[in-house]
């Protein structure tokens, strides 16, 4: 099942979407440091995006990002980075840990497909939603990404700040831009 909603005729010649993708972290409250890998209690793999199989091989624009957490109420707020990927196995050549939640990440450059510096692809501004959530984000041209085979990509979350996340806290990823078509 896809994770994208579409919307065509906004702009000629691609289609619009929203995406959006939830991970619940493990039940604990271990801290992270910089450059930690933020992932699912059960993951098995980085955090899949489908825009399905329809899409595959398609190029998309991304032109807003967004990190939104339900652990609203810590005083020191998640600075994140996210790393894009086309390969569902592109650190399988790495140590096995890079996919667990609070290990190291360190892909190499060539596992890179899309990045933005400022530092790894910082999410600069934040808004408080209520008590409970809070959203990170940056909604300028942010990157152009090459869906797999499968009509996926694949996206690493990783804290650029010492950060004390909540038990089972919920990260939903918001992805908006088009398909390039």
């Amino acid at each position: 099942m896809a994770d994208v909603i579409y919307r065509s005729g906004v702009k000629a010649g691609v289609i619009a979407f929203k995406a959006l993708k939830s991970i619940t972290r493990p039940a604990d409250t271990t801290a992270y440091t910089i450059s930690d890998l933020i992932n699912g209690a059960s993951a098995t793999g980085l955090i899949e995006i489908d825009f399905g199989t329809a899409m595959a091989n398609q190029v998309v624009e991304l032109n807003f990002i967004a990190l939104m957490s339900s652990n609203g109420t810590v005083a020191t707020k998640l600075d994140a980075g996210i790393y894009f990927f086309n390969s569902a196995t592109v650190l399988s050549a790495g140590s096995a840990t890079q996919k667990d939640d609070n290990s190291p990440f360190v892909p190499t450059n060539a596992e890179l497909i899309s990045k933005k510096e400022a530092p790894l692809y910082s999410l600069p501004n934040t808004a408080q939603i209520g008590t409970t959530n809070y959203t990170i984000y940056d909604s300028e041209k942010c990157a152009t990404i090459k869906l797999d085979s499968n009509g996926k990509i694949y996206v690493a979350i990783v804290a650029n700040n010492a950060y004390v996340p909540a038990s089972a806290e919920v990260l939903t990823i918001i992805l908006k831009g088009y398909v390039m078509g």
